[in-house]
């Protein structure tokens, strides 16, 4: 078993913490300076940004259709899959919220009530676009679960909640603890190997729910910078009316 969830988090976790670091300088979240400004540039939309969720729907889609991926999704199911309800491991229905835990629970700890705000605002935005994406596709693709419980597999909500939360993580202390960002990847890796163990989820839907939940944090740290920005300067022109002198 060990070996399988190294597997898979090779297959998963790495190429995106990867690409993620690549791009950590541009986009963290990591807050140097005692208060935030109103004039903090917001941060521009990589194609990354769109492009990662695309392509991870994308395959998903394909896998119901192409029948090499097709195959793919069957034979990883026979290999790494547990049939028997009696023995599955739970772990998958809490673990993938680790990350924001250890996250909110040092913003609200550590941080000022400026950027606590915008933090906070940031992870609020990033579930707003994750929830709704994640309900969305699965009622409209309406792909059956390995397990025939339900025709809601298609993507894996567990596997884009953990990869969501990851990439906050990351955002927020890849710069000052690298290796908390690497561990909060390697829960979200182990949640998507332990939906496919636990006989929920094809191998094509961990990895749709990956590129949404990663996909979902990029694309709320954007829109809620904007939204504060937009926020922050018309705050300022008000105090800037009101406060100037009067002849």
């Amino acid at each position: 078993m060990l070996r399988l969830f190294f597997s898979i988090l090779v297959g998963i976790g790495f190429p995106t913490l990867s690409h993620a670091q690549h791009l950590q300088g541009s986009t963290s979240l990591t807050i140097d300076t005692p208060q935030i400004r109103s004039t903090m540039p917001v941060r521009p939309l990589h194609a990354s940004d769109l492009l990662v969720p695309a392509l991870g729907l994308g395959y998903g889609v394909a896998s119901m259709h192409i029948a090499a991926l097709a195959n793919t999704d069957r034979e990883l199911q026979t290999r790494w899959a547990n049939t028997n309800s009696t023995q599955r491991i739970r772990l998958d229905d809490y673990m993938h919220y680790l990350p924001a835990v250890y996250a909110l629970g040092k913003i609200s700890c550590t941080e000022t009530r400026e950027i606590r705000t915008r933090l906070l605002g940031t992870f609020l935005t990033t579930k707003f676009i994750q929830y709704g994406s994640v309900f969305t596709t699965k009622r409209i693709i309406g792909r059956m679960r390995p397990d025939a419980s339900s025709s809601h597999s298609l993507p894996s909500g567990h596997t884009a909640e953990a990869f969501a939360n990851a990439e906050f993580l990351r955002m927020y202390v890849g710069k000052k603890q690298p290796w908390i960002a690497v561990l909060g990847y390697v829960i979200a890796a182990g949640t998507g190997f332990l939906r496919i163990y636990n006989n929920r989820h094809w191998f094509s839907d961990i990895i749709a729910g990956a590129a949404v939940g990663y996909g979902s944090a990029r694309l709320g740290s954007w829109s809620f910078d904007r939204f504060y920005s937009i926020l922050q300067r018309r705050k300022d022109a008000r105090t800037h009316v009101l406060g100037a002198p009067s002849f």
